[in-house]
Protein backbone atom coordinates (compact mmCIF):
# COMPACT_ATOMS: atom_id res chain seq x y z
CA UNK A 1 0.00 0.00 0.00
CA UNK A 2 1.18 3.44 -0.94
CA UNK A 3 1.38 5.76 2.05
CA UNK A 4 2.35 9.67 1.59
CA UNK A 5 3.42 12.02 4.00
CA UNK A 6 3.84 15.91 2.94
CA UNK A 7 7.01 17.16 5.07
CA UNK A 8 7.89 20.79 5.92
CA UNK A 9 10.72 23.27 6.25
CA UNK A 10 14.45 22.15 6.29
CA UNK A 11 15.39 17.90 5.88
CA UNK A 12 18.25 16.31 5.15
CA UNK A 13 17.05 15.02 2.02
CA UNK A 14 15.65 18.03 0.67
CA UNK A 15 18.70 19.41 1.10
CA UNK A 16 20.97 16.78 -0.51
CA UNK A 17 17.77 16.91 -3.50
CA UNK A 18 18.80 20.74 -3.94
CA UNK A 19 22.47 20.23 -4.25
CA UNK A 20 22.27 17.57 -6.76
CA UNK A 21 19.79 19.58 -8.58
CA UNK A 22 22.57 22.58 -8.95
CA UNK A 23 19.85 25.07 -7.23
CA UNK A 24 21.20 28.11 -5.38
CA UNK A 25 19.16 28.99 -2.69
CA UNK A 26 19.02 31.83 0.04
CA UNK A 27 20.02 30.82 3.57
CA UNK A 28 15.99 31.70 4.28
CA UNK A 29 14.38 28.55 1.89
CA UNK A 30 11.63 27.16 2.99
CA UNK A 31 10.86 23.41 1.16
CA UNK A 32 7.40 21.38 0.89
CA UNK A 33 8.09 17.63 0.39
CA UNK A 34 5.63 14.49 -0.78
CA UNK A 35 7.51 11.39 0.45
CA UNK A 36 5.87 8.11 -0.78
CA UNK A 37 6.78 5.21 1.23
CA UNK A 38 9.45 7.19 3.61
CA UNK A 39 11.21 8.01 -0.21
CA UNK A 40 11.21 12.04 -1.14
CA UNK A 41 9.59 12.05 -4.64
CA UNK A 42 8.60 15.47 -5.11
CA UNK A 43 10.16 19.01 -3.36
CA UNK A 44 8.90 22.53 -4.32
CA UNK A 45 11.28 25.31 -2.02
CA UNK A 46 10.42 28.85 -1.50
CA UNK A 47 12.90 31.73 -0.92
CA UNK A 48 13.36 35.44 -2.67
CA UNK A 49 10.27 36.41 -0.26
CA UNK A 50 9.45 39.88 -0.55
CA UNK A 51 5.85 40.49 0.83
CA UNK A 52 3.39 40.15 -2.19
CA UNK A 53 5.83 37.80 -4.15
CA UNK A 54 7.95 35.09 -3.81
CA UNK A 55 10.23 32.60 -6.15
CA UNK A 56 8.87 28.73 -6.43
CA UNK A 57 11.49 25.96 -7.64
CA UNK A 58 10.20 22.67 -7.96
CA UNK A 59 12.32 19.25 -8.27
CA UNK A 60 12.21 17.96 -12.42
CA UNK A 61 11.03 14.94 -11.15
CA UNK A 62 7.66 16.00 -10.18
CA UNK A 63 6.79 16.47 -14.08
CA UNK A 64 6.75 12.60 -14.29
CA UNK A 65 4.94 11.81 -10.99
CA UNK A 66 1.29 11.41 -9.81
CA UNK A 67 1.33 14.22 -7.04
CA UNK A 68 -2.09 14.17 -4.75
CA UNK A 69 -4.29 17.19 -4.68
CA UNK A 70 -3.08 17.26 -0.94
CA UNK A 71 0.38 18.35 -1.57
CA UNK A 72 -0.64 20.65 -4.23
CA UNK A 73 -2.95 22.63 -1.72
CA UNK A 74 -0.17 22.41 0.90
CA UNK A 75 2.45 24.05 -1.74
CA UNK A 76 0.16 26.94 -2.57
CA UNK A 77 -1.35 27.48 0.90
CA UNK A 78 2.09 28.49 1.73
CA UNK A 79 2.71 31.65 0.02
CA UNK A 80 -0.89 32.45 -0.18
CA UNK A 81 -2.00 31.84 2.68
CA UNK A 82 0.67 31.71 5.17
CA UNK A 83 2.40 34.80 3.43
CA UNK A 84 -0.22 36.37 2.18
CA UNK A 85 1.15 36.60 -1.46
CA UNK A 86 -0.82 38.26 -3.99
CA UNK A 87 1.75 36.27 -6.75
CA UNK A 88 4.42 33.31 -7.05
CA UNK A 89 7.08 33.62 -9.31
CA UNK A 90 8.77 30.61 -10.98
CA UNK A 91 12.30 30.98 -12.49
CA UNK A 92 12.76 28.56 -15.53
CA UNK A 93 15.44 28.00 -17.67
CA UNK A 94 14.24 28.74 -21.20
CA UNK A 95 16.10 25.06 -22.01
CA UNK A 96 13.62 23.28 -19.75
CA UNK A 97 10.59 22.83 -21.64
CA UNK A 98 9.27 19.98 -19.12
CA UNK A 99 9.56 22.40 -16.50
CA UNK A 100 7.64 25.11 -18.79
CA UNK A 101 5.14 22.26 -19.60
CA UNK A 102 4.49 21.72 -15.61
CA UNK A 103 4.22 25.47 -14.64
CA UNK A 104 1.90 25.78 -17.28
CA UNK A 105 -0.06 22.99 -16.06
CA UNK A 106 -0.25 23.90 -12.91
CA UNK A 107 -1.69 27.54 -14.07
CA UNK A 108 1.40 30.08 -14.15
CA UNK A 109 1.73 32.23 -17.00
CA UNK A 110 4.51 33.68 -18.96
CA UNK A 111 5.61 36.81 -17.49
CA UNK A 112 9.17 38.32 -18.72
CA UNK A 113 12.43 36.31 -20.33
CA UNK A 114 15.60 37.29 -18.83
CA UNK A 115 18.25 36.97 -21.54
CA UNK A 116 21.53 35.39 -21.13
CA UNK A 117 20.75 35.37 -17.13
CA UNK A 118 21.32 31.41 -16.26
CA UNK A 119 24.97 30.18 -17.55
CA UNK A 120 24.30 32.04 -20.92
CA UNK A 121 21.25 30.45 -21.49
CA UNK A 122 17.59 32.56 -21.12
CA UNK A 123 15.70 32.67 -17.95
CA UNK A 124 11.86 32.45 -18.43
CA UNK A 125 10.04 34.09 -15.61
CA UNK A 126 6.25 32.41 -15.15
CA UNK A 127 3.77 34.10 -12.41
CA UNK A 128 0.64 32.98 -11.09
CA UNK A 129 -2.06 35.08 -9.38
CA UNK A 130 -3.47 34.23 -5.93
CA UNK A 131 -6.88 35.11 -7.73
CA UNK A 132 -5.99 32.46 -10.47
CA UNK A 133 -4.65 29.31 -8.19
CA UNK A 134 -6.70 26.01 -8.56
CA UNK A 135 -6.02 24.97 -5.90
CA UNK A 136 -6.82 27.46 -3.17
CA UNK A 137 -10.53 27.29 -2.20
CA UNK A 138 -12.71 30.20 -3.22
CA UNK A 139 -12.55 31.96 0.48
CA UNK A 140 -8.77 32.78 0.07
CA UNK A 141 -8.28 33.79 -3.59
CA UNK A 142 -8.84 37.68 -2.42
CA UNK A 143 -7.40 38.06 0.82
CA UNK A 144 -4.85 40.97 1.10
CA UNK A 145 -3.08 39.76 4.08
CA UNK A 146 -1.60 36.59 5.65
CA UNK A 147 -3.67 34.81 8.16
CA UNK A 148 -3.55 31.68 10.12
CA UNK A 149 -4.53 28.50 8.74
CA UNK A 150 -7.54 28.23 11.47
CA UNK A 151 -9.41 31.19 10.05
Amino acid sequence: MTSYRIVYGESTKAAAWCLREGWQLGSTAQGIGLERNGELVALCTFDDYRGSDIRIHAAKEIAQRFIPREYLHAVYAYPFIQLGCLRVTAPIVASNVEAIALVKRAGFVYEAKLERAARGDDLFLFVLWRADCRFLAPKWKEKRNAVSMAD
